[in-house]
């Protein structure tokens, strides 16, 4: 019985089928690298778009548009309130940072007093 059905089996058509399927399968990996190829492209395209896109709506682009960061004791100072409270203040431009206050700074000037409502000086008279 079993030599009955090896007998319709030949090895070149054995060899022949096994070659096509190994073809067959070949060019579905080539076609399954080539679609990673170019999902991986737009992936890489998309990611690198979004980087660009987090350069330019980052902090630091703004600083170079004359912009600061005021910090005060460590912690970003958005009100003027919060930056009166603060010890010591930092101001950073797009090209580095500069210490305003604190310890051996001499902290805030005082405001230079305004002179309104005195009237002439003593010695002046009229020029009219």
């Amino acid at each position: 019985r079993l030599e009955a059905r090896a007998g319709g089996l030949r090895a070149d058509r054995v060899l022949r089928e096994l070659a096509q399927a190994q073809a067959r399968a070949d060019t579905a990996m080539a076609r399954l690298h080539a679609a990673w190829d170019r999902l991986d492209e737009r992936r890489r395209k998309r990611l690198e778009g979004a980087d660009r896109l987090r350069q330019t709506l980052g902090y630091r682009e703004t600083l170079k548009r004359g912009y600061a960061v005021v910090r005060g004791d460590g912690a970003v100072v958005t009100r003027k309130a919060a930056g009166q409270e603060a010890e010591a203040l930092e101001i950073e431009f797009h090209d580095g940072r500069l210490a305003v206050g604190g310890p051996g700074r001499g902290g805030a000037r005082p405001a230079a007093p305004k002179g309104g409502g005195k009237g002439p000086p003593a010695g002046q008279g009229s020029l009219f």
